[in-house]
């Protein structure tokens, strides 16, 4: 008797099932049914978290349902090599939906791919991401400008490159306290300008007002001292005692 081996490949996605028939002349026709574990779909909803210069951060929406999925694997490319991975990390257990990946190069594309995995893996969900650049010097003028409007209240600008997300990178603190009531608009296709209205303080104290941005997990800063009012507030009335 010549026992013959193979290999399947696979083509569909979901379980599926195969059939081994042995034939023996004078004998009985025997079958053994193989099921082979294979998730249907695709993670979904994979998105950048976060990302330095070195790390990314991505997440993804589970599979529904848990039985789906013993697992997912994420896959990582450059944009130079997109045939050989970089990176391949395993991550058990069919709740768990984020991972960092650590160890790549300074200001370079990547496509993290994730897959859902059983005996075999499933469908594919791929994104592009750039890690950050390392700045040694920044260039940012940060606080641009200052406007006194009137004697009770001053604006004031600052500048940022839009390698960063006004609403989520930059901050303010006024006499340490910090302040999310600042505003953003786009002045060209690489600067933001983030604007914060700052009242005096009406005992004539100075008031000490820094900018914050951050990238790739640095701080940078830049502090203005608006000196007490020379006058009093225009809109001070006086009112006769009865």
């Amino acid at each position: 008797m010549t026992v013959s081996s193979g290999s399947v490949s696979q083509s569909t996605t979901g379980d599926q099932m195969y059939q081994c028939v042995l034939e023996v002349p004078n004998q009985p026709t025997r079958t053994h049914n193989v099921t082979i574990k294979v998730p249907a779909t695709a993670p979904s909803s994979l998105t950048e978290v976060s990302k330095t210069a070195t790390t990314i951060t991505v997440s993804w929406t589970a599979l529904i349902d848990s039985s789906d999925a013993d697992g997912y694997v994420v896959n990582v490319t450059s944009d130079t090599d997109t045939v050989h991975c970089v990176q391949t990390v395993q991550v058990e257990g069919s709740s768990n939906n984020a991972i960092t990946l650590n160890g790549l190069n300074i200001a370079t594309n990547y496509g993290i791919t994730v897959r859902a995995y059983q005996q075999l893996l499933g469908l594919a969900n791929t994104i592009s991401v750039q890690t950050l650049p390392v700045i040694n010097s920044i260039n940012w003028t940060l606080v641009s400008s200052i406007t006194q409007l009137n004697n009770t209240q001053y604006h004031i600008d600052c500048l940022t490159t839009t390698d960063i997300y006004p609403s989520t990178d930059v901050y303010w603190l006024v006499n340490g306290v910090m302040k999310s009531s600042s505003m953003y608009s786009s002045i060209d296709v690489l600067t933001y300008n983030n604007t914060l209205l700052v009242y005096s303080d009406p005992l004539g104290v100075s008031v000490n007002v820094t900018c914050i941005a951050m990238i790739g997990g640095v701080n940078y800063s830049q502090s203005v001292i608006l000196h007490a009012p020379s006058g009093p507030p225009n809109n001070l009335r006086v009112y006769n005692k009865c």
